[in-house]
């Protein structure tokens, strides 16, 4: 099934200690859904009583960027697509659906966070379910099980249980299948709802919450019960590995299990995000992140604070290659490494994020961002600090000027700068490798600036944003309320607070004038050359020649590569982006294809598994492409006003928490695309 409009209900958490809830810890309520789940389900999401929170979650830009997260990238125009299999297939408009058959009880469950390949939805409809798929005109289906199985117009299953209804894909021979065979079981023991890890975790959010996201971010799952065909009985197969979900804070980097809850307030969305395994990491007595994000200008629309062990930074950084940049720039230092500047340091890292308005720039250009990093300083250093950094910036400058006599660049002059006519720092004008004419550029400026104020050691990109920092810093009366919705614990090791509302306002603005100015660069193939790994793309698979047939075998699959958990060994891939092979050489065909997908964010292959029929995978593809971003944070500023971030270990379990401010009119916003989507990303391949 499509994966990615269920992960509209995967947004969750509560914040325990910081925001007023019970404290009554939750058991996994009798009503829950994951009581018809397979316990080793790698990615579980149920929402209970939520109508409202998911049409307001189904903004298209919102729902692809799920969808991608969910390992099922899609274009936007696959939206009226799928708006339109929804009418096919239930006769009713997105508003509709949801209002009729997820508004009571939903849940999703797939293969894990970037693995649903496979998935399924089980909702409670306010109807009858047997009368709703008589209404709908889905085909009943030969099934030797205790569901009634059907078939919608759209070609998606439905199966019938008591109250519930399934949604899955017929053709799907992993959780669809296991699915069935759990219904079929007459007393399932091995459900999510039983399972040690899924209650353990759950003990720890607040009872009743709106939304419950459950994910195995570690080992392989076990070998799971499923059926091969329909009318079959049980057999056994496995299920993909999950991948390792790198975006989690300090705190929850280690978990194999995440659990996160979501309950809904007058003052916005509270989510908390609770793991099972401590961080090794045993964090000792050292100064909060909150006295350097606190005293932010109030312009500031993003800041992370974190730690950063510059000690052994340093040390990384001496058994660089000989000839790396780092490395010479090291050397050329009259002390050879970072230790005069890191034993000034204590490790606090922030960086914040604002906008400037710079003199040289095309007419009518939005406001230009401006970045800037803050590093704590030990109270006795700050002199200290300022001298290894002045001396550090001018060896960098040196370094830079001679790089560029030998490779035709921009030289550039480093300069002491005054603020309040007393205090120095260094400046240098960068704005020449912009290009000859950089007031003809999108930034106009770009500087690199840095001095040290009080407990801090300040570096930003632009004179104005250095400034703005300082004199927020200057009066403290004056900075913003960065803590409005609560001051984080002292304790937290990651810090973020954004100011979304304002950031999707600039990103909106960016986009119309370059739509303006630059329309090429909204087409996402503009992109591909500029790609960290340029044009070339790896799927981290093997793959030899069938004799006496145009298509592959593949023999290798590269464990966590691109294609782990979707493709297997054994397979034989016969084409690629909905064409088949037709030449005598198929490798070079797959090659080509590759390069030459038509979406940059994804590769569908045709692949006939070791025991199936033929079926199309999609491989999601890591593409970086800053216009889709803006979209993206476009859409979130439409949702969320205000956002509050932190993570703790509170009784060695590490919890963090999320506080999402969303203004009343986002519940009155067109709902998006629909919240069943019968088709699938996985499915029969055209002929």
């Amino acid at each position: 099934m499509k994966a990615g409009w269920t992960q509209c209900i995967a947004i969750a958490a509560l914040g325990l200690g910081l925001f007023p809830v019970s404290s009554r810890s939750a058991d996994v309520p009798k009503e829950s859904l994951a009581a018809l789940v397979p316990a080793d389900v790698g990615l579980f999401v149920e929402a209970s009583d939520a109508g409202d929170l998911l049409v307001a979650l189904t903004e298209p830009e919102i729902w692809l960027g799920l969808a991608e997260l969910a390992g099922q990238p899609a274009p936007s125009a696959e939206l009226e697509l799928w708006r339109a299999n929804i009418r096919l297939a239930i006769g009713m408009n997105p508003r509709q659906a949801i209002r009729a058959l997820f508004s009571d009880r939903v849940a999703y469950l797939g293969n894990g966070v970037g693995r649903s390949q496979n998935a399924a939805v089980i909702c409670v409809p306010r109807s009858d379910p047997a009368k709703l798929a008589e209404q709908w005109g889905a085909q009943r289906q030969p099934y030797a099980g205790r569901p009634a199985l059907y078939q919608l117009q759209s070609g998606a299953g439905l199966a019938v249980s008591d109250k519930h209804m399934f949604f899955g894909d017929l053709q799907d021979h992993g959780i669809w299948e296991e699915l069935l065979a759990q219904l079929d079981a007459p007393k399932p023991e091995e459900t999510l709802a039983r399972d040690e890890v899924f209650r353990a975790l759950y003990k720890h959010v607040p009872p009743d919450p709106e939304v419950v996201l459950f994910a195995r971010l570690g080992k392989a799952s076990p070998t799971i019960r499923a059926t091969s065909r329909p009318t079959s009985r049980p057999t056994t197969q496995r299920v993909s590995r999950p991948r390792a979900f790198p975006l989690l804070p300090g705190a929850l980097q280690s978990s194999q299990n995440i659990l996160v809850s979501l309950h809904e307030e007058s003052d916005g969305v509270h989510f908390r995000f609770v793991g099972d395994t401590p961080s090794a990491a045993k964090p000792s007595k050292r100064a909060p992140l909150a006295n350097l994000v606190g005293t932010l200008p109030s312009e500031t629309l993003v800041a992370w604070g974190g730690y950063t062990d510059f000690s052994a930074l340093a040390e990384q950084t001496a058994r660089l290659p000989s000839r790396n940049i780092l490395r010479v720039l090291l050397q050329a230092d009259r002390a050879g490494d970072l230790q005069g500047l890191t034993e000034a340091l204590d490790q606090r890292t922030v960086v914040a994020l604002g906008t400037v308005q710079v003199a040289r720039q095309w007419p009518d250009a939005p406001a230009v961002p401006a970045a800037a990093l803050l590093l704590g300083i030990h109270p006795d250093h700050a002199e200290a600090a300022q001298d290894e950094f002045d001396r550090m910036f001018e060896v960098s400058t040196s370094l830079y000027n001679l790089l560029a006599l030998g490779n035709d660049w921009p030289t550039v002059e480093s300069t002491a700068i005054e603020f309040d006519g007393s205090r120095r720092g260094s400046f240098v004008d960068l704005s020449r490798t912009l290009g000859e004419a950089p007031e003809k550029s999108l930034l106009g400026e770009l500087h690199l600036c840095g001095i040290v104020d009080g407990d801090a050691l300040i570096i930003a990109t632009h004179r104005e944003w250095l400034a703005q920092i300082l004199a927020a810093r200057a009066k403290p009366g004056a900075a913003r309320r960065a803590f409005r919705m609560g001051r984080p614990p002292d304790s937290c090791g990651t810090l973020v607070t954004a100011d979304t509302a304002r950031l999707g306002r600039l990103s909106r603005s960016w986009l119309d004038f370059l739509k303006t100015v630059a329309p090429a660069v909204l087409d996402q193939n503009w992109w591909r050359p500029y790609q960290p790994g340029g044009r070339s793309v790896r799927l981290g698979v093997t793959v030899s020649r069938v004799e006496g047939k145009s298509a592959v075998r593949v023999e290798s699959v590269l464990p966590n590569g691109l294609s782990d958990g979707v493709i297997e060994a054994g397979d034989i891939i016969v084409g690629c982006n909905d064409r088949r092979f037709s030449s005598d050489d198929p490798v070079s065909e797959f090659r080509d294809a590759i390069q030459q997908r038509p979406y940059a964010q994804r590769l569908d292959v045709l692949v006939e598994p070791k025991a199936a029929p033929t079926r199309r995978k999609r491989v999601p593809i890591p593409f970086v492409d800053p216009i889709q971003m803006l979209r993206r944070v476009t859409a979130i500023g439409r949702l969320a006003g205000k956002v509050l971030f932190f993570d703790q270990q509170r009784s060695n379990v590490p919890q963090a928490y999320l506080l999402v401010e969303l203004p009343r009119r986002s519940r009155q916003r067109d709902p998006g695309p629909a919240l069943i989507a019968p088709t699938t990303a996985s499915q029969p391949a055209k002929p």
